[in-house]
């Protein structure tokens, strides 16, 4: 009995013991594993540049069409009401009353131009004979008295000069008035525009050829009336159809109606022996023609010479 536990206690630990051996034989004899090598991979390379015809171009953001600029038609100039021209004419528009050394008096018409008190007119008006002379001057309708003026600028060679036609275009004078006011209101000069033929210009002036010496000292009133260009030539603007066609009229003056400023200084018309107003030609000086004649005298255009000019002792 206990041989026979013996005998199988022995066979147990054999078996056991060639398990183990075999296990490890096992373990032993197994291919060992490869060694992981971790490879550090490079970054991708950045997505070739594509040839400019395969660029994907940004789209050009198209803007809403702006409104179209409508072109209006230019505004025609505005006409001054002939009222407002006129109630300036009554206060910068003067008559001139001034003593011959005969006695007699030559009546005729001026224009203010400057706010001291300087006035143009004619060169006609001056007696050859007295060439310090010094006229009474009036204003409004009818005319009053408003103070005395003085000569202050003529041509030189007016009174001598024989061709007819050049005394003609040489036809201006300028006065200083004197009196109580120091503040004149005035005709601004139109240096800067050319009149043209058919254009229409207004006139005022203090026409006296049909009417009495009783009603020239006491009832003179001041004319407005419209006047068309017939020829210009540069120097002398003629115009047609106007009642300032009369004697008194010299030194009357021609008014562009969209700005107001003064185009002519009237000197002539063409002649007294037709009998019909409203078929003489009116004459006047244009304003080149007076900045030439005072540019010959002094060597200083219009505007320039006027401001040098002294202002009036009152």
């Amino acid at each position: 009995m206990n041989r026979a536990i013996i005998l199988i206690i022995f066979i147990a630990i054999g078996f056991l013991f060639s398990w183990n051996t075999q296990v490890t034989q096992e373990i032993f004899e197994r291919p060992a594993q490869p060694e992981i090598t971790i490879i550090q991979q490079p970054p991708p390379p950045p997505p070739s540049a594509e040839p400019d015809d395969q660029i994907q171009k940004p789209k050009t953001i198209l803007e809403s069409p702006k409104p179209a600029q409508a072109i209006l038609p230019p505004v025609p100039p505005k006409l001054i009401e002939r009222s407002e021209l006129y109630a300036k004419g009554v206060l910068a528009t003067v008559n001139f009353l001034c003593k011959n050394t005969n006695d007699t008096y030559t009546l005729a018409t001026g224009a203010i131009i400057d706010r001291h008190g300087y006035i143009i007119s004619n060169a006609h008006i001056v007696d050859k004979k007295n060439m310090q002379p010094t006229c009474v001057i009036r204003a409004g309708s009818p005319a009053k008295e408003i103070g005395e003026a003085k000569l202050v600028f003529m041509p030189n060679d007016y009174h001598t000069i024989t061709d007819g036609q050049q005394q003609a275009r040489m036809d201006i004078s300028i006065w200083k008035l004197t009196g109580t006011k120091s503040d004149w209101s005035y005709w601004e000069i139109d240096f800067d525009n050319v009149s043209k033929k058919d254009d229409q210009l207004f006139t005022q002036s203090y026409p006296a050829e049909l009417l009495s010496s009783e009603i020239i000292l006491k009832n003179l009133w001041l004319t407005f009336s419209s006047a068309i260009i017939s020829e210009v030539d540069g120097s002398v603007i003629a115009s047609r159809a106007t009642i300032a066609a009369q004697h008194g009229s010299s030194g009357g003056v021609l008014i562009e109606p969209y700005t107001g400023k003064l185009r002519g200084i009237i000197f002539a018309i063409s002649s007294d022996t037709i009998k019909a107003i409203n078929e003489r030609l009116l004459y006047a000086i244009a304003p080149a023609q007076i900045n030439a004649l005072v540019w010959k005298e002094t060597k200083k255009q219009f505007g320039e010479y006027l401001a040098a000019l002294p202002e009036p002792v009152y």
